[in-house]
């Protein structure tokens, strides 16, 4: 519990650096830029969006704890696949190496390797 904690706060501080401009497309690499929480269905990521939106940290790592293994904070420099992209929410599916399911993230956080 702890080491998810730490973790979640890592990936918050990084959340508010700038995102790179580099564009991504499906089927190519993708790395992340910014690490944040990827979630495995985009209801749950839209959720953890809307909280960190409104400043509501405490609320935001309460729902990604109570979420794992769905959600899981996504650190910088992780590399995978894109397999899928949505213009209408602004996000992003990258598949880890080494994982079996994407995980979706804000698109602006991942750029091409």
């Amino acid at each position: 519990m702890r080491t998810v904690l730490l973790t979640l706060a890592l990936c918050l501080a990084t959340a508010s650096a700038n995102s790179a401009e580099s564009f991504v497309k499906i089927g190519k690499p993708g790395k992340v830029d910014i690490g944040f929480i990827g979630c495995k269905t985009k209801d749950n990521l839209s959720k953890i969006k809307s909280l960190f939106q409104a400043d509501d940290r405490e609320a935001m790592a309460k729902l990604a704890i109570s979420k794992v293994p769905d959600c899981q904070a996504i650190k910088v420099g992780t590399v995978g696949m894109v397999e899928g992209l949505s213009a209408w929410s602004g996000d992003i599916c990258l598949r880890p190496k080494g994982e079996p399911e994407c995980f979706w993230l804000p698109t602006n956080f991942v750029v091409a390797p």
